[in-house]
């Protein structure tokens, strides 16, 4: 049965298995994926995208490429703030993006299939560029980051949602086990399997926490880099230009 998926230590290590792993969860999830983000997040998902798109440019003259757009919420967002402007939702997952693009009648937003460590865009093309729990889920978030730094023009803005890792040792174990036991409850719920969602406390046990992850960001060229701490820190908004 397809909902039997399990994962290991080397699922999160490894960027090939990882990246075959996040295909195969994601197949699975897709259906009930906005349903999930909501219940997960205490039903805040929503005002976060929403504060996310918050810290983007008033202007409408933007090239926008929204990261693992799974089906299309900060997608959507992007639309409807830039009406004039391109967007593009890229995702690894055929059904995510199938469903992305039945959400919308908007003329100005494209959905593609892609990966995110292999960015088939030329040098320099967007403006913008967003994530929603996007870069967690990066088979290899040093060549993201490069990628994101290869077609994001010169002071072109990233801004990422994403869980935060916190820097103390305890409290990253706590957060840990909290995280593990709701995402359990939920996979049991809605697929019959505590691993489906569990696997987000894992994936955030590689995920850099602030600290780290800033010092990364500088590392590939990136500047002015500022973390926005929502819902008493439990995820961050992650702000930052090229």
């Amino acid at each position: 049965m397809k909902n039997k998926i399990k994962y290991t230590k080397n699922d999160f290590t490894d960027p090939v298995r990882k990246k075959t792993f996040n295909k195969k969860l994601f197949q699975i999830v897709a259906p009930k994926y906005q349903l999930v983000t909501r219940g997960l997040s205490f039903f805040q998902d929503q005002l976060w995208k929403k504060t996310l798109i918050s810290q983007l440019p008033v202007s409408d003259q933007q090239s926008c490429l929204d990261l693992a757009c799974g089906t299309g919420d900060i997608t959507l967002l992007l639309g409807k703030k830039y009406p004039q402007s391109k967007i593009i939702g890229l995702d690894l997952t055929e059904e995510m993006v199938i469903i992305a693009k039945n959400r919308t009648s908007l003329p100005n937003i494209d959905y593609q299939i892609g990966n995110m460590n292999q960015l088939t865009f030329p040098d320099s093309s967007f403006s913008i560029i967003t994530g929603g729990y996007a870069l967690r889920n990066s088979p290899d978030l040093n060549i993201t980051l490069k990628e994101i730094g290869r077609v994001l023009q010169k002071e072109g803005i990233g801004v990422f949602l994403e869980f935060r890792a916190p820097h103390q040792p305890f409290l990253r174990k706590m957060k840990y086990l909290l995280l593990r036991f709701w995402g359990s409850l939920w996979g049991m719920l809605l697929h019959g399997n505590p691993h489906v969602y569990a696997y987000i406390a894992e994936s955030l046990k590689h995920f850099p926490d602030n600290q780290k992850f800033k010092k990364m960001l500088e590392n590939c060229g990136f500047k002015n880099i500022r973390f926005l701490n929502l819902f008493f820190g439990f995820v961050s908004l992650i702000y930052f230009e090229k």
